[in-house]
């Protein structure tokens, strides 16, 4: 998954390089990216749950 979250910042920075987005935007590192995508799956899982468990 490492792979995957470099790959999604070098896409970023080559859209910033481009002029897609603007120079003054901090592209996140990868460890910031990794933190983003853990901490809405588990928030994802969460409301599954949630939503599993006022279902029954």
């Amino acid at each position: 998954m490492k792979n995957e979250w470099n790959n999604m910042r070098d896409k970023l920075v080559e859209k910033q390089e481009s002029g897609e987005l603007a120079h003054d935007i901090e592209i996140p590192e990868v460890s910031s990216i990794n933190n983003w995508i853990a901490r809405f799956t588990a928030k994802s899982k969460k409301n599954l749950s949630e939503q599993a468990i006022a279902s029954f």
